[in-house]
Order: structure tokens, then C-alpha cells, then sequence
């Protein structure tokens, strides 16, 4: 390799390097496991679910994903019954961001038929979901256009999300525990939260019944 073609290969590996270091610097970082319970609630609260993804563990957003383009996919399956086409035609803009993502048809449909015969066994959905968006780079840009396009199927429906709260914080280690209180029907609920420390930043581990019930 020539003089020039050397210090040409090594001005791109450090362009990589400085571009790989200032995007890990925008990444943001929760000191506490407090914090990312905090930036969870407000981004489930304002819809904003690209941001939801960053505050959750790889393995629960990859799990909080595969369960929005299962649940895509689910509908889908329906809009092949409205011999009105109209409903198809109101699922371009998903069909657009599933293809965009690199997630087929054919496997988007024989996952959701796997899915149904898992009969809400989180394990299995889990697994199923997991294979279905192995194509897919940008998770939680692909999150966050699914669920405003999902949402947007029933503008009229509104959601109103209780406010939660976190106590009983213990951490250990790399890990964490604490218990999650909302308001629900003027009855508070209370639900076992986890959190792991990745890369100096903690996350939120949904718990597994959160997608359905465990076998």
C-alpha cells in the first residue's frame, strides 16, 4: 500500500472514531436508577417512544419492539378482511416503516401466526419477537414511528397514563430493585421494577409479564 493511500485509510478510521465518539457522548446517561424510571414516565407521558426505548435494557426494548411489530402485524392480518381496502390503505405509512426497517412480509406474517399459537406464553412471544427484528439497525427510530402510526388508527381513543411513582430504591451492584406506584381507578398498583447499569447509564428492565403471561 502506497504513502498516500495509508495516511487516506488512516484519516478515515479516525473520522469513524471521532464520529463513534461524539454519537456515544449523545447518548443519554442516567446516573440513578431514579433518572431512568423518571425519563421512562415522561416519555410514555408526552408519546415520545423513540426516546422510551432509550431508557430501557437492550433485551426490554428489543422485547417492547417486537411486540409493536407483532401486534402491526396482527392488524395487517385483519385489514386482508375489510373487502373495503380502506383499512390497508390507512396501514401504508406502517407497511412503509416495516419494509424501510427490513422486516419482509412473508416473515412478518409467519411470525404472527407463531406468535398466536404461542397462546400468550411470554417466553415463546418473547423468542418470536426477537427473531422478527433481527434485520432491523435503528430500533427506536423504527418504535417510535410504529406506535404514532398505531396510535393514529383511533385518534378518538384517549390513553391517559397515571402517573407512577418509584420507591423502595436498593441497588446492588450493577444492578437494581425498586417498586412502581400508580393510580389507577383511585386504587394504587404496585408492580416490581428491575434496572441494570450499562456502559456507566442505568436502564429499566420491564418485567416479562408485561408481555404476557409466563409458562
Amino acid at each position: 500500500m502506497t504513502t498516500p493511500r495509508i495516511l487516506l485509510t488512516a484519516a478515515l478510521f479516525a473520522a469513524v472514531a471521532v464520529f463513534a465518539a461524539r454519537a456515544e457522548d449523545k447518548e443519554t446517561k442516567f446516573e440513578k436508577p431514579e433518572d431512568a424510571f423518571e425519563a421512562l414516565n415522561k416519555a410514555i407521558k408526552d408519546k415520545d417512544w423513540k426516546a422510551a426505548y432509550g431508557t430501557l435494557t437492550p433485551e426490554s426494548g428489543d422485547r417492547l419492539l417486537g411486540m409493536v411489530v407483532l401486534g402491526a402485524g396482527t392488524i395487517k392480518t385483519f385489514a386482508k378482511l375489510d373487502t373495503s381496502g380502506k383499512l390497508a390503505e390507512k396501514l401504508k405509512p406502517i407497511d412503509e416503516l416495516l419494509t424501510k426497517a427490513g422486516i419482509k412480509e412473508d416473515a412478518l406474517e409467519e411470525k404472527v401466526k407463531e406468535a398466536a399459537e404461542a397462546k400468550g406464553d411470554s417466553k415463546k412471544t418473547a423468542e418470536i419477537a426477537k427473531k422478527l427484528i433481527e434485520p432491523v439497525k435503528d430500533k427506536a427510530t423504527l418504535l417510535g414511528g410504529l406506535m404514532k402510526e398505531m396510535e393514529g388508527l383511533n385518534p378518538n381513543k384517549k390513553q391517559d397514563t397515571p402517573a407512577a411513582k418509584l420507591k423502595d430504591v436498593k441497588v446492588d451492584g450493577d444492578t437494581a430493585t425498586g417498586t412502581s406506584v400508580a393510580k389507577k381507578d383511585d386504587k394504587e398498583e404496585e408492580t416490581k421494577i428491575k434496572f441494570k447499569k450499562i456502559k456507566e447509564s442505568w436502564r429499566v428492565e420491564l418485567p416479562e409479564d408485561a408481555f404476557g403471561k409466563k409458562k
